[in-house]
This record gives structure tokens, C-alpha cells and sequence, in this order.
């Protein structure tokens, strides 16, 4: 059977309890959801189950390390704003990024065989869905849920 990574959707709950009584393992993106579907009898874990402290290491040391080579653009915007980007881009950029980067370790440790997203625009989202595009594994994009 498949593992299947789910967004968090309510309207997918219906699909979902169809592909576990299908065997499919299920893994939410985001914690709540996961207990949700746990309180309907669903197996499920949540994506930050797979965590761990070398884990979280791993994803703040590559972001650092892709910060380290950030340079501000030299054109296209006033000097308020360049001057805002040389002192603060990669303290703002930090957290972002380390968040992206660690979610998308955690998809290579939880190897989903399908990710199924209700919209690929929200960052993490858009994540998963990258990262399944560029690993070959299929992405379900139900735009506004069913």
C-alpha cells in the first residue's frame, strides 16, 4: 500500500477515511489535522513526528549556509529599501527558510508515495509540491477542496 501525505482539508476527510480502510498509510502536513482524523479512528501521523533534533540541526545548518551566499539586489528599488535588505534580509529570511527546508527533510525521511494538497500556494504547500514534482512522486492539487 501507498503513504500518503494530506494537507490539512476538512473536506478531504471522506477520501481519507476511504484510503485507510484501503490500507494506505496517511501522513498530515500539519499536527491538528492529524489529531482530527486520530479522534475519527484514523491512523495517521503528522509529518512532525518524524522530527528529531539532528533533523532540526540538518535544516538550520543548510539555511544558514544558503544565507551565507545572499547578497541584496544592487537595482530595481529605492534606498530605503535596499538599505532595509543589506541589514535585515537574512534575519528575516532565516526563520522562512529554515522552516521550508526542514519540512522538506522531513518529506525525504517520511518518503510519501503520493502528496495530495487542497492549494499549492501557501508556502509549505507549495513545498510539497516541488519537492514530489522533483522527486517523481505524484501531487493530487484539489484546488478548493472537492
Amino acid at each position: 500500500m501507498s503513504i500518503i501525505l494530506t494537507s490539512q482539508k476538512d473536506a478531504f476527510l471522506p477520501i481519507l477515511k476511504q484510503l485507510h480502510q484501503a490500507g494506505h498509510t496517511l501522513i498530515a502536513t500539519h499536527p491538528p489535522f492529524a489529531q482530527t482524523l486520530k479522534e475519527m479512528d484514523i491512523p495517521v501521523r503528522s509529518l512532525a513526528e518524524f522530527n528529531n533534533p539532528n533533523i532540526q540541526a540538518q535544516a538550520h545548518n543548510i539555511a544558514g549556509q544558503i544565507l551565507s551566499v545572499v547578497k541584496a539586489p544592487v537595482n530595481s528599488l529605492g534606498p530605503g529599501a535596499l538599505e532595509w535588505m543589506r541589514e535585515n534580509l537574512k534575519g528575516f529570511l532565516y526563520p522562512r527558510l529554515a522552516d521550508v527546508i526542514l519540512f522538506t527533510v522531513l518529506l525525504e525521511v517520511a518518503k510519501p508515495d503520493l502528496i495530495m494538497v487542497h492549494n499549492d500556494v501557501e508556502p509549505l504547500l507549495r513545498a510539497a509540491s516541488m519537492w514530489g514534482k522533483g522527486k517523481g512522486v505524484p501531487v493530487l492539487h484539489i484546488p478548493h477542496a472537492i
